[in-house]
């Protein structure tokens, strides 16, 4: 009895914890996006310079440069908080529109002229 006991309080901290370090192992096992051809290019060079090959490693890092701010990763992202923060909108009182509107359409204005979505 007592050997079940135990049984049942271990499963039920490991149910707790071990999510989290299953989630700690699997960390960075997999690459998404573009960054699969900026680890190559990385990689390539540490490879170069390691291997004593200093011509290859001035050509590669010369000639390619990948890019780091991928512009169209997030293709959708610009009209997706576009419609968000105008359903925003849309859910507020008529008498307290007037009070938001600035905090509402300035940022959409910022994201429509730069591009860049981290202001909403």
């Amino acid at each position: 009895m007592v050997c079940i006991a135990w049984s049942v309080i271990i499963s039920l901290i490991l149910a707790v914890v071990w999510p989290v370090v299953q989630s700690g192992i699997n960390a960075g096992k997999q690459v998404f996006g573009q960054d699969p051809l900026w680890l190559a290019w990385v990689t390539d060079l540490i490879n170069y310079k390691d291997a004593g090959n200093m011509e290859a490693y001035k050509t590669l890092l010369t000639t390619v440069t990948p890019a780091r701010f991928k512009v169209g990763q997030m293709i959708g992202a610009t009209g997706l908080l576009l419609g968000v923060a105008l359903a925003m909108y849309r859910r507020v009182d008529a008498d307290k529109k007037d009070n938001g509107i600035q905090a509402v359409y300035g940022p959409k204005a910022d994201v429509l002229k730069s591009d860049i979505n981290d202001i909403l």
